[in-house]
């Protein structure tokens, strides 16, 4: 591996972004954003793999691709950010969601902000790491995950990191006339996230539903990632389904669509929240594949969480797709930005020698 070699007129920044799917790398962009609009004196690379290089990569951030899929375990990781913080000897680390950055940044003394939006139990090695983090920037609101024991006092509430949003609940006409959409179709919009359909199938349960709703036009729109053809494969040319590829405006799919279906995507659901919109998240409650995610649906009150493995899950289904679509929560898109705001003057403050 090729190591950049940090400008030493400016304050460096080795920024790791967890690489599974699109939902750590599209906030950290954001952040990269507003540190860079806050200030023109830092040196920012970013650290990822898989998915979320590839997103990195469409953004044209600075990058340092570790070249493993999405699903690499956390040892090659931290060998990685071993060499990584060794060599390059940032001004400060900043891990999104990347536990074990944590323990080899101490090894070189290196201040390290930690960004999450979850807690796991205390008796975890990914909790354990924590004990290392300088700082722990909590992407969320307090209260829906326990602290361990060892980061109390040094986390700080900050709310949700989002993109800029440039679609709002009431354009919704706009954004279905500018995807040919008419408005008597009954849209289905599928964005399960970093969950692919191998992992948590649910294709079955929901044209099950769509061909049981009566609808004189309907259509299925799935936001698919690394699993499009699969998918499209298995579809076998329906009409009424259409699987897209990675859409940088996905919020213009969630105006647009009458009903949201989620496997309980947390970013998703976030902007679905500041929308003001409603979902249903499809989550195993007997074993679930991810309890964070069924923790933090569960916590939203505009997210319906629904077992796909229920006896009545498809008439359920059936019956919510049936309803007009709702949208009873009040909008907060306009406080979208106050999270990455928040975030990127924290990494300032640090940079600057400030933070503690």
């Amino acid at each position: 591996m090729d190591l950049p070699i940090f400008d030493p007129n400016q304050k460096s920044l080795l920024f790791f972004s967890r690489g599974r799917g699109r939902g750590h790398a599209i906030p950290d962009a954001a952040i990269f954003e507003e540190i860079s609009r806050l200030r023109d004196d830092v040196d920012i690379r970013f650290v990822s793999y898989g998915t979320g290089a590839a997103t990195l990569q469409e953004f044209g951030l600075p990058l340092i691709d570790l070249q493993v899929g999405d699903f690499c375990p956390a040892p090659p990781i931290q060998v990685a950010a071993a060499k990584l913080i060794g060599c390059m000897r940032p001004d400060l680390v900043v891990s999104h969601e990347e536990f074990g950055v944590l323990p080899m940044a101490k090894v070189y003394e290196k201040p390290a902000l930690y960004i999450t939006d979850w807690f796991e139990a205390e008796q975890s090695f990914s909790s354990e790491c924590l004990l290392f983090a300088s700082e722990i920037l909590f992407i969320d609101a307090e209260g829906v995950f326990a602290e361990p024991t060892w980061v109390q006092g040094k986390v700080r509430y900050v709310g949700p990191v989002l993109r800029d949003l440039h679609y709002r609940a009431d354009d919704r006409e706009r954004a279905r006339a500018e995807a040919g959409i008419s408005p008597e179709t009954l849209l289905v919009l599928a964005a399960p996230g970093s969950w692919s359909e191998q992992a948590v199938p649910t294709l079955d349960l929901l044209l099950g539903a769509l061909d049981r709703v009566a609808a004189p036009s309907k259509r299925l729109l799935w936001l698919a990632g690394n699993d499009a053809e699969h998918l499209r494969s298995r579809l076998g040319g329906r009409k009424d389904v259409t699987v897209l590829d990675f859409d940088p405006l996905v919020e213009r799919w969630l105006v647009a669509a009458d009903h949201i279906v989620t496997k309980g995507s947390r970013k998703t659901l976030q902007e679905v929240e500041f929308l003001g919109l409603e979902a249903t998240a499809l989550i195993r409650r007997s074993s679930p594949l991810n309890p964070i995610d069924l923790r933090f649906a569960d916590a939203l009150g505009n997210v319906e969480v629904l077992d796909p493995d229920a006896a009545d899950a498809l008439d359920h289904l059936i019956r919510r797709l049936s309803g007009p679509a709702r949208r009873p929560a009040k909008a907060r898109a306009h406080l979208a930005s106050s999270g990455k705001t928040a975030v990127a003057q924290r990494i300032s403050q640090w940079l600057d020698g400030k933070g503690c």
